[in-house]
């Protein structure tokens, strides 16, 4: 995962809704679509253009939190409590009707290799290489203690006689 970064976006959005409506005139090749046919030819172009433009508006760890919610919600999980051989099938759906992975891939605009990512590493949040390690030239907290102890003592002792030499002499 270090060398695929899944927050970049796979282009341009004029781009990616270019390829998509190519994508939409070709057909995806698979026949997932009622009767058959293929599942790019089940939707309008207008309400598969207007969900790629919302998600094109959404900030990367959103989009993200989008496409796992989909996956999650229809992957099949038919062995509970036993060893899986290989990582379960996940079916793909749009508007309750079953589509490819190319399809899902041009409705939410991302590339194979950030689903890959997603399906496999999910989210995590991002962390500096540095967290949680002091600067070197950091004090220990007794000394900053007695630090501040002397500041406000010599706060309360020279400012109350500034105060008293000035007012009430």
């Amino acid at each position: 995962m270090a060398d695929v970064d899944i927050t970049e976006r796979e282009g341009t959005p004029n781009e990616i809704i270019k390829r998509a409506k190519k994508f939409l005139r070709n057909g995806s090749v698979s026949l997932r679509g009622s009767k058959g046919g293929p599942c790019s030819r089940e939707f309008k172009e207008e309400t598969v253009l207007f969900n790629l433009n919302n998600c094109l508006e959404l900030a990367s760890g959103e989009l993200d939190l989008i496409i796992l919610a989909n996956i999650q919600a229809f992957t099949c999980d038919d062995c509970v409590g036993t060893k899986r051989s290989r990582s379960s099938r996940c079916t793909y759906q749009f508007q309750a009707m079953p589509i490819c992975k190319e399809m899902f891939l041009h409705l939410y605009g991302i590339s194979y290799s950030r689903l890959r990512c997603l399906e496999h590493y999910g989210i995590h949040p991002r962390t500096r290489g540095n967290t949680k390690k002091l600067p070197s030239n950091t004090l220990p907290q007794s000394v900053t203690e007695n630090v501040h102890c002397f500041l406000t003592n010599y706060k309360e002792e020279k400012c109350v006689c500034a105060w008293m030499s000035k007012y009430c002499l």
